[in-house]
């Protein structure tokens, strides 16, 4: 008998306690709960039309795809248009990873932090060459050098020369390593083309020449668009223009300059004193075959030809053209800043 009412009381017990977890348990004892998708969509969504750079001439953020990574994290990809008064319309992307209500991630066509507010940055890592002495020999060597830029930028490869010509750090001074450059030695000129790597330089000092030379060729004959290196050292400093491909360009009047926006439609003889220009540069030719817009065979019509022409010339000179707006990528609109650079290319021809 008494051993049944213990059972009965324990069992009374775990029936109170349970109801009592039942109706306290929410308020002294909450669950952890994740958002939704839906809500996360919400929360990311919130977050780029208030921090991120999209509220600059945004507009139309659409959600282009999501992933579940784990329970309460998912993975964006939105896109909306940029509308800029200077640059057209054009598509961006922006990358959002969220956990709970927290923005984990969120960059913007695979380039800028919007969190942090900056370009994303790689590292380029290159070997530049000095001297070792070994049995009375003396030995070129590799030395790593790691240079860090912004992802969107095409890596200088004067920085590899300039790197050389600053010498050995300490510490590969104290293994021997030498340098046969001297150090008053400046870059006049540093040309890669067709395969051969043109580098002008000024040294007043010109003993051990040949060491060097071959110091400059082996580091210069490591990039993979050069076969050869054509070196001229000069204790004599030369002040004429820098070694280069001049801008040429025929078929357009001396007279003319660009003075209005051209965008995908456009008609007129300025569209095709565009395509002129554009296919004077081998980087920016519209076509390489012999159809229409190609070279000679310009047109009035502004088409998809000509807006990525035009993209790839706004990047080769983005410094003048993209980054004074905040932009990194080219847009194929012709705004005042391409403008005021094809005018420039056109001044130098005259």
């Amino acid at each position: 008998m008494r051993n049944r009412l213990i059972i009965l009381f324990v069992f009374l017990g775990l029936v109170l306690f349970t109801g009592l977890f039942i109706y306290f348990g929410d308020k002294y004892f909450p669950v952890k709960t994740h958002p939704t998708k839906e809500d996360s969509v919400i929360i990311a969504e919130n977050w780029i039309r208030n921090f991120s750079s999209y509220p600059v001439y945004g507009k139309n953020l659409e959600l282009e795809d999501s992933v579940k990574m784990e329970e309460g994290k998912y993975q964006f990809v939105f896109t909306f248009q940029v509308d800029s008064p200077d640059y057209g319309i054009y598509e961006r992307e922006i990358e959002v990873h969220t956990e709970g209500t927290e923005i984990l991630y969120a960059v913007t066509d695979g380039i800028f932090d919007e969190k942090e507010k900056k370009y994303l940055t790689k590292e380029e890592k290159v070997d530049i060459y000095f001297v070792i002495e070994e049995e009375n020999r003396k030995k070129l060597i590799a030395v790593e050098r790691i240079f860090s830029l912004p992802v969107q930028d095409e890596f200088d490869r004067r920085e590899v020369l300039l790197s050389l010509l600053e010498g050995p750090t300490t510490s590969e001074e104290a293994k021997g390593y030498v340098t046969f450059l001297d150090p008053e030695t400046e870059i006049t000129s540093f040309l890669v083309k067709d395969g051969v790597a043109y580098v002008d330089l000024f040294s007043p000092d010109n003993d051990d020449l040949e060491i060097g030379r071959e110091q400059i060729s082996r580091t210069v004959n490591q990039f993979q668009d050069v076969g050869s290196a054509v070196i001229n050292i000069s204790s004599v400093k030369v002040e004429d223009e820098p070694r280069e491909e001049l801008f040429s360009v025929e078929g357009i009047p001396n007279d003319f300059s660009f003075n209005r926006h051209l965008a995908l439609g456009s008609r007129g003889e300025d569209v095709k004193y565009l395509q002129i220009v554009l296919n004077s540069d081998s980087e920016t030719l519209l076509r390489e075959d012999d159809g229409v817009g190609s070279t000679g065979s310009e047109s009035e019509y502004y088409g998809y030809l000509t807006v990525e022409a035009v993209r790839k010339f706004q990047e080769k000179y983005a410094e003048e053209v993209l980054e004074p707006g905040g932009f990194w990528r080219g847009t194929g609109y012709v705004g005042d800043n391409t403008i005021k650079k094809l005018n420039q290319l056109l001044e130098s021809n005259k």
